[in-house]
């Protein structure tokens, strides 16, 4: 049990996915400025214009790093676009949406989709070092 929290923890660290990558780069650039608003801005134009469910997720991971710096309640409104994209997604990304909700349990309901996920698709995501040796 205590090697899945880990896990899970590594993949809540996957702030987001190899699509829209030129997309975060700029997104990490405002937010290190401190262009709260500029930062979730472009995360919300890419939650709006993306069909891809991945990308989508990422985006509203994103939108809630940005407006967690400069809205006072960013969580009722984080919880509704959780929840929206929980049926569209796929099992890696259901695991990583109810662990962005919190909900650890029904993260772990996906634990042979993480069990198989190489160490490859989630490493730079991890911060420092500390995924290199870890597998899901």
């Amino acid at each position: 049990m205590r090697n899945r929290i880990i896990t899970l923890l590594a993949l809540l660290s996957a702030a987001f996915f190899a699509q829209g990558q030129g997309n975060w780069n700029q997104f990490d650039k405002l937010m290190s400025e401190g262009s709260y608003k500029s930062a979730y801005a472009l995360a919300e134009g890419v939650y709006k214009k993306s069909n891809a469910s991945a990308e989508r997720l990422a985006a509203a991971y994103h939108m809630t790093q940005a407006a967690a710096c400069y809205q006072e309640d960013v969580h009722d409104s984080a919880e509704v676009r959780y929840r929206e994209l929980l049926p569209q997604l796929e099992p890696l990304e259901k695991a990583l949406c109810h662990a962005f909700l919190g909900e650890y349990d029904s993260a772990l309901a996906y634990s042979e989709v993480l069990q198989r996920t190489p160490v490859e698709r989630i490493k730079q995501y991890c911060e420092g070092g500390k995924g290199e040796n870890m597998t899901p």
